[in-house]
């Protein structure tokens, strides 16, 4: 009864006082205010900092209103209101002139206008400040209903953007008008206090790695699946329909109700550089970054942080886009990654433009990535909301149908197959156009029953690594003169990708595809996935996570092998410091039962036994079983006494021990291959370079006359006696003559071939057909050969 006493004479003071231009603020704050504003709706209102209020600051309630737009339709017709707020339960409507602004809680829906003589100091600030405490559920916004063109803005892009993209991405053309429906969207990305309510687990992930450690910060490291179920558990709690956002939605509304449908930001054609956290293109942050919500300026619409902060997933597929006037566009119907929009920290700002589009698997978690959600009338707009986890991986689930194959192969020729050199790496256009780009490298080939020959790599022009590097694939198709031409195989939407390696397994005729992908932009957050083809890579199931935690030692060698205990062994090349147990950049091996390779707690680098493991002394390494269980391992850098190291496990490849070899030192931007051709019965191969430093030995290959000549760039070795010695050496090469011809090697740089000089560097991979032919691949040239031309002497150097 007091309070609504007071409330009583509070309202007779302050409209006679107000009317008549003789109220100030320190007069009313004084006398009545915090007795009224508990009468009222108390929490719905705070002051950002009371030492910076005005005389001339206030805020009045002026009835009730049917929207939080129609609010802020009183305060733009009031000649001093510069800001507004609408009480989402009561219906009342406040408006207001001053520093402060309205709270942020779960039913006030709140503004301020940005420009003009009443323009909010609040709102004219670009600066951060303290994140509003949020509530328990998050706050909307109307967005309303009505059209616009979704895709890339002016172009040519600014150099102050990027020197590389001029014209944008593929993925943001061709441009179309969408036309949407009204619907209301969170003004802030979803807190770690919302999410939790939901999922009480999460507080345990609260500052990994540095990151999002408040209440009323960002939540990150949820999966796409995590946000929808958040969604459905908002829909139950409230009995109202949320869902994530499309991305025609997100566009729209994050674009704000303003005429600079074209520019890059909201913001204009930049960001101001109080809003920008961190905005390079970084790994894992040395420490993290705030990731408080609402600490900027909202858009025109009232939403917060659509310009960076943490990226949001939202409710499509990513795929192309439809040159055609759509009407609620849902996206594609099916795809193997989600679109995320709106950026993130540690990113250049390229990739926080408004039309830019990125994507992950959805199943990834990180630290860039979190979510917002939308509240809608009915389901109509946007496809109903299931069980999505449990949809997707009915579709991917791979079934393995593994059985012993113990058959002696390939089929030998007895006649000499000198080799055949082909150019696989064979790009559409001028390699401009993603994902096909100039630099192509890290190659794998694999051979299979159909006579196939399928290759696999990354493509990229925006360095190594990059945001815009992509998988592509090629075949070589029986009786074919050249490759096909380049396809795009998985392009993770600016996500770097690397590390692509196969295994195709002959009992069960499935070809096994590992690749690495980046949280962002490095090698140093990788993840493992694995996706597999039973039409030798002309169809691939999706890929899944099989490394989930962002790592060092995700990045897969191409030499995969299965033992004869029926375990896969996949080297990875490690990178990093503690709290890794290795140093520095040697291999280790990653370890799983052939029949349960999707099970991420079926992965492991230690000997269950003893719980031990070492690296393999060398970096990119290759390994091979031996006949006695044992296995070997070589591979590049840690050079003993000028050789490479070649080293041993016999304990089923988990600790190694190097050795010095036979074979000359090799240096970055070159990779050596080992295998197996064939069979358990069968010799092994080992392809390297012969162009060490100064310092180190000469290498040589025998002549049929008894000597031996000097050789350089690409050479094989045969070893008939478990790699105790290589005698068999051949240069590779289909000249044969003293002064050669000029051959294109990596990314098109020419290199001398002839009898005795090679190609000088390049990632190279090898496999063996059925039919007995050897086929190796470098990073830029196909070589095909038996082994009847390598078990030959090459002939003495020619004398013209």
């Amino acid at each position: 009864l007091l309070l609504l006493l007071l409330a009583l004479i509070d309202s007779i003071y302050y409209n006679y006082y107000y009317n008549h231009g003789e109220l100030s603020y320190i007069q009313y704050h004084g006398l009545l205010f915090v007795s009224v504003v508990a009468a009222r709706d108390a929490t719905d209102w705070y002051i950002q900092n009371e030492a910076d209020a005005t005389e001339n600051s206030y805020s009045h309630m002026v009835g009730s209103t049917d929207s939080a737009d129609s609010c802020q339709k009183k305060c733009t017709e009031d000649n001093k209101c510069n800001l507004y707020g609408w009480n989402q339960h009561s219906n009342h409507c406040y408006i207001g002139y001053g520093t402060w602004a309205p709270k942020f809680n779960d039913h006030v829906i709140s503004g301020c206008i940005k420009s003009g003589p009443l323009a909010s100091p609040g709102c004219g600030n670009h600066g951060p400040s303290p994140s509003p405490p949020q509530g328990p559920y998050p706050s909307f916004v109307t967005i309303p209903a009505g059209s616009t063109t979704i895709g890339y803005s002016k172009l040519p892009l600014p150099s102050s953007l990027t020197t590389v993209f001029p014209n944008g991405e593929a993925d943001e053309r061709p441009n179309f008008k969408a036309s949407l429906d009204e619907f209301k969207m969170s003004t802030t990305e979803i807190t770690n206090r919302q999410y939790e309510m939901f999922d009480p687990s999460h507080k345990a992930l609260r500052g990994k790695l540095g990151f999002s450690t408040g209440d009323d910060e960002a939540v990150v490291f949820v999966s796409w699946y995590d946000a929808v179920n958040y969604t459905q558990w908002l829909t139950a709690h409230t009995g109202l329909q949320h869902r994530l956002p499309t991305e025609a939605e997100w566009e729209y509304a994050a674009r704000g109700n303003t005429s600079t449908q074209m520019d890059y930001f909201w913001t204009g054609d930049t960001v101001p550089s109080e809003m920008q956290n961190n905005q390079q293109d970084t790994g894992i942050p040395e420490h993290g970054l705030p990731l408080g919500v609402a600490r900027f300026t909202a858009n025109s619409y009232g939403l917060y942080d659509t310009i960076g902060n943490v990226e949001e997933w939202v409710m499509d597929w990513h795929g192309e886009y439809e040159n055609t006037s759509q009407k609620n566009p849902t996206g594609p119907s099916t795809g193997v990654f989600r679109s995320t929009r709106g950026g993130s920290h540690s990113t250049s700002l390229y990739y926080l433009r408004t039309a830019n589009r990125a994507g992950a698997l959805p199943e990834e978690k990180s630290w860039y990535i979190g979510f917002r959600v939308v509240q809608v009338p009915n389901a109509s707009t946007a496809p109903t909301v299931l069980d999505y986890q449990k949809r997707d991986e009915n579709k991917q689930k791979p079934t393995v149908k593994h059985s012993d194959g113990n058959e002696s192969w390939p089929i030998w020729s007895s006649t000499p197959m000198s080799p055949v050199i082909r150019r696989y790496v064979n790009i559409p256009g001028d390699g401009s156009q993603l994902p096909f780009a100039n630099h192509n490298h890290e190659p794998t080939i694999a051979a299979c029953p159909n006579g196939n020959i399928y290759a696999n790599w990354y493509s990229t022009n925006c360095g190594e690594p990059g945001r815009c590097t992509a998988l592509v694939h090629a075949w070589l198709k029986p009786g074919a003169a050249n490759w096909t031409m380049a396809k795009p195989q998985m392009d993770a939407p600016d996500r770097c990708q690397c590390c692509t390696a196969l295994y195709f397994d002959r009992p069960s005729g499935i070809l096994y595809h590992w690749s690495s992908m980046s949280a962002a932009g490095t090698y140093s957050d990788i993840i493992g996935t694995l996706q597999e083809s039973s039409d030798c890579g002309e169809t691939w199931s999706a890929p899944k996570i099989i490394w989930p935690l962002h790592g060092i030692e995700h990045q897969t060698v191409v030499t995969i092998i299965k033992s004869m205990n029926n375990e896969v062994l996949l080297p990875c090349d490690h990178w990093g410091n503690p709290p890794y147990q290795e140093l520095g950049d040697q291999s280790v091996v990653q370890h799983a039962p052939m029949t349960d390779l999707y099970n991420q707690n079926a992965w492991r680098r230690a000997n269950p036994k003893t719980n031990n493991y070492t690296n393999t002394g060398s970096h990119h390494t290759s390994i091979v079983e031996l006949r006695n269980g044992s296995f070997i391992a070589v591979g590049r850098y840690h050079d003993i006494n000028g050789t490479m190291p070649l080293a041993y496990s016999n304990d089923g490849g988990y600790t190694w021990i190097p050795h010095a070899s036979s074979f000359t030192g090799i240096h970055g931007g070159q990779r050596e291959v080992m295998i197996r051709l064939g069979s358990i019965d069968q010799p092994l191969m080992h392809c390297t370079f012969a162009n060490g430093p100064p310092q180190y030995a000469p290498s040589y290959v025998p002549d049929s006359s008894g000597g031996q000549f000097t050789i350089t760039g690409l050479y094989c070795a045969l070893s008939f006696d478990e790699g105790e010695t290589w005698a068999k050496r051949r240069t590779i090469t289909d000249d044969l003559s003293k002064n050669g011809h000029v051959q294109e090697g990596f990314d098109g740089k020419p290199f001398p071939m002839s009898y005795n000089q090679g190609e000088p560097n390049g990632y190279m991979a090898a496999t063996v057909a059925d039919n007995g032919v050897i086929h190796l691949i470098t990073s830029r040239n196909s070589y095909s050969f038996n082994l009847a031309w390598l078990n030959t002497t090459a002939p003495p150097p020619p004398k013209e």
